[in-house]
């Protein structure tokens, strides 16, 4: 995201939290910041601050979002492991659920992989937290795939 900057020298805007979807569905994604130290409710010029939402406007490069559906591991895919390769090159992310290991922060879901002017993945493979491999062939660029865990 180019050109995001946010300072106001205040100590009452300390950016605490930030969460990266695709607010509006374009296939680029946004930022959300909160500012302050606590929650809404916790009252006091620490928990006090704005949400400012950053709007990707977006390039000309595309993408291909992955929604995982678990049969023997959970069922959102927590756990799973997610390879996408296009071009000759490979993206890769484990699906935390979207709610977990971004400390006080959250991204989310279904996982979103750049795939810059690719009109294509060539492969998406899915490790799943039981052992199960999943492959999906020829994925196009501006899709949502799901993938259902195989039986093995």
């Amino acid at each position: 995201m180019e050109g995001v900057a946010l300072q106001d020298d205040q100590m009452s805007s300390l950016h605490k939290t930030a969460a990266w979807g695709d607010f509006n569905n374009d296939g680029f994604l946004d930022l959300i910041v909160k500012d302050g130290l606590g929650g809404e409710g916790n009252g006091g010029t620490g928990a006090k601050g704005l949400h400012r939402l950053f709007k990707n406007n977006g390039n000309s490069n595309h993408y291909i979002n992955v929604k995982l559906v678990g049969v023997q591991s959970n069922n959102r895919g927590i756990g799973a492991r997610v390879t996408v390769t296009y071009a000759g090159k490979t993206g890769f992310q484990e699906n935390n659920g979207g709610g977990g290991g971004e400390w006080d922060s959250q991204s989310s879901e279904p996982l979103h992989f750049g795939i810059g002017t690719a009109n294509q993945a060539t492969t998406v493979k899915v490790i799943w937290p039981s052992g199960v491999v999943d492959v999906v062939s020829a994925v196009a660029a501006g899709s949502t795939l799901t993938v259902t865990e195989s039986s093995p």
